[in-house]
């Protein structure tokens, strides 16, 4: 992605990436849609994106990448704060130093594949795991505070696949039924 580019191109650029994507309402992280559910089992179409953040015409909507099966078995690592990113960095150093990671208005999001679907849950204090069910803030979009979501590290394209239990550690419990990863044919055991 270009460093200027618009929200519309970012938006078709994650979705070229396997990413389902909603449009967020602006400095917030509340979907723009009364309904959003329905972009956890299909992709949004070429008119929905368009619809939403204009084709070059820049909106004020951000954007927020919907985790899960429909992504590709997305999972994202949502550290609350400096001191637990850097816990989990240090507990996953190869992970830490490959995965995409954003620069959120508070701490980081650490975006890997799960080799099966991953629910959203909450295993440690200020860290967050996003998978099924669930959606994260995602650059171009402005955080409450006023700081812009950035890409940090990593490539779209380039999204490490782990087992599930690595995510996080041996807490981590997998979800009850496997759904295929139609992004990576690989496992990474970091």
């Amino acid at each position: 992605m270009r460093k200027h580019s618009t929200t519309f191109e970012t938006a078709t650029a994650y979705l070229a990436a396997g990413f389902s994507i909603i449009p967020i309402r602006p400095r917030a992280k509340r979907p723009a849609l009364p309904r959003w559910r329905q972009y956890q089992r299909s992709q949004p179409t070429d008119y929905e994106l368009r619809h939403w953040w204009g084709d070059g015409v820049e909106t004020d909507f951000g954007i927020g990448i919907v985790a899960g099966a429909v992504s590709g078995n997305l999972v994202v690592i949502d550290c609350d704060s400096m001191d637990a990113y850097e816990r989990w960095a240090a507990d996953h150093p190869t992970l830490a130093s490959s995965a995409p990671t954003v620069s959120t208005g508070r701490a980081r999001h650490v975006y890997v594949r799960s080799v099966e679907t991953m629910p959203t849950s909450y295993p440690a204090e200020d860290i967050d795991i996003r998978g099924e069910g669930s959606y994260v803030v995602a650059p171009p979009s402005i955080h409450p505070s006023g700081r812009r979501y950035q890409l940090v590290q990593g490539d779209w394209h380039r999204i490490p696949l782990v087992e599930n239990a690595r995510i996080i550690g041996s807490s981590a419990k997998p979800a009850p039924e496997t759904v295929p990863d139609r992004h990576a044919s690989t496992c990474v055991s970091y």
